[in-house]
């Protein structure tokens, strides 16, 4: 059983290089939902384009949580 002290050590990660964008962007943050938001702003500015819905869907599958 994980505490609370244990859950606020974890944190939330995507390595683009895992995924079929394959480009090496890495980013952790506190919330899925900050990884995602890091990763569209990354989309954007690096490859001036939007996310596709199926990019989103592939990359909620690959956000892995780890210990801080």
């Amino acid at each position: 059983m994980t505490t609370e002290d244990e859950y606020q050590e974890l944190i939330h990660c995507i390595h683009f290089g895992d995924t079929a964008q394959a480009c090496g962007f890495k980013v952790k943050a506190k919330t899925k939902e900050e990884v995602m938001e890091h990763a569209k702003l990354h989309e954007k500015e690096a490859h001036g384009k939007e996310l596709s819905p199926e990019d989103e869907k592939m990359i909620k599958s690959n956000i892995k949580t780890v210990k801080a």
